[in-house]
């Protein structure tokens, strides 16, 4: 049982619970194996055919670019190619995804083994997540809302998996009240989710059918806002404002007021009302 790729010409890094390996080469065999992880895997170039096993049933299957292929824990699977192939999986702990995913009065749903059709969505997902890990950012707020967004793609076919519900005014009051507290180091998703009794799953969703914004995309706009009004009202330097809400360099702070309020951190300075005399 192996859970990663024991060939020389893939890499790999990995978070608590969480592993990416890239493989990038020509022709190769891969025998018959399993893992103890569930292993999702996306194409992204060339041609792979793979073999796996459900129970006493065979399924094979080419996987060409865009292509998504979930295995289960414990599944007998093998692949080969006869080209050059680019390949991203994401290896990931059972225990983390019934965490990720399970609401908390029933069990949690498992992830249907086999392929999936080419979906733009989960390849900008996977590839998104695969560059943080990469690039060894820490795990945040940003990183937990992209790991959920992409296992809820791909469970959004499960029945039962996704509802309708919408946070209540005082739920998004609650929470707003707490991301206002935790602006400089960010809240995890967890602990966001735990506010309400949702799963982190679960509370993604909702939280952005609600507001419109992903719970990273929301703690920006507080941010900025929060930015633009200590801008305005008091004389600290704009790299200790950005330093202080979490933005990671003065530019950085740039960028978002930019991007969301159409102006930059030194003319929103200049607008503040002249101190009395």
């Amino acid at each position: 049982m192996s859970d990663t790729i024991n060939d020389p010409r893939s890499t790999e890094t990995s978070w608590p619970a969480l592993k990416f390996a890239r493989f990038k080469g020509g022709a190769v065999q891969v025998d018959d194996h399993c893992h103890s992880t569930y292993e999702i895997a996306i194409q992204l170039s060339g041609t792979v055919f793979q073999r796996s096993a459900t129970g006493t049933r065979l399924h094979n299957s080419s996987l060409t670019p865009g292509s998504v292929y979930v295995v289960a824990p414990g599944q007998g699977h093998a692949a080969h190619c006869t080209g050059e192939v680019e390949r991203l999986h994401l290896f990931i702990e059972r225990c983390q995804l019934d965490a990720l995913v399970a609401p908390c009065d029933g069990a949690p749903p498992s992830l249907l083994d086999g392929r999936r059709p080419p979906d733009p969505v989960v390849t900008q997902l996977f590839l998104l997540l695969a560059q943080t890990a990469l690039e060894k950012r820490k795990v945040d707020l940003y990183t937990d809302s992209l790991r959920a967004s992409l296992i809820g793609r791909l469970l959004q076919f499960i029945p039962g998996v996704i509802d309708g519900r919408t946070l209540t005014a005082t739920e998004l009051g609650n929470l707003t009240d707490y991301i206002e507290a935790t602006l400089c180091d960010g809240p995890r998703l967890a602990d966001l989710a735990h506010l309400i009794g949702l799963s982190p799953f679960h509370f993604a969703r909702v939280f952005k059918r609600t507001t419109g914004l992903s719970p990273h995309q929301f703690l920006v706009h507080r941010r900025v806002a929060r930015a633009k009004d200590l801008l305005v009202h008091t004389e600290r330097s704009i790299a200790d404002i950005a330093l202080s809400l979490g933005f990671a360099s003065q530019s950085h702070l740039g960028l978002a007021v930019k991007r969301l309020a159409g102006t930059t951190p030194a003319a929103l300075r200049r607008s503040r009302a002249p101190a009395p005399s």
